[in-house]
């Protein structure tokens, strides 16, 4: 629908991916476009990220935790004009402006990977368990 709306059938596809045509994808696309209400993470923000793949997404508070200060590029979901003018203005940056949100974005996904998960996960049970042996104690 939003596709229609802006007369983008031409230049934006919608398909399921498996994994390689999915890091293909991110690799040799000019920006992940990611318009959401509401999503419960946005992991497709931190793998377009971590692919070097601008984001362009909607301002909702978590896509701006999650992909992180000058990371990303966001629009008012509720205005299909301010999306197209953001897709405008993207399609013009210069490339230090494209190598810059790709780098911030990059740095940004690292936050995200399965060791520092481990990191924090092990961090928080050792505390418990602390908590636990003084309680019993």
């Amino acid at each position: 629908m939003l596709i229609n709306n802006l007369r983008l059938q031409k230049r934006i596809f919608q398909k399921k991916l498996d994994k390689n045509e999915l890091l293909w994808t991110y690799k040799n696309t000019k920006a992940l476009i990611f318009p959401s209400s509401y999503e419960g993470f946005g992991i497709p923000i931190i793998e377009a990220q971590m692919n070097n793949c601008p984001v362009i997404c909607s301002d909702i508070k978590i896509f701006h935790e999650i992909a992180g200060k000058n990371s990303a590029i966001f629009f008012n979901k509720e205005n299909f004009i301010d999306l197209k003018n953001k897709l405008d203005i993207f399609l013009k940056y210069d490339s230090n402006v494209l190598k810059l949100i790709k780098k911030n974005g990059f740095l940004n996904s690292k936050k995200y990977s399965w060791k520092n998960s481990v990191k924090i996960i092990s961090k928080i049970y050792l505390e418990y368990a602390k908590l636990n042996l003084i309680k019993n104690n």
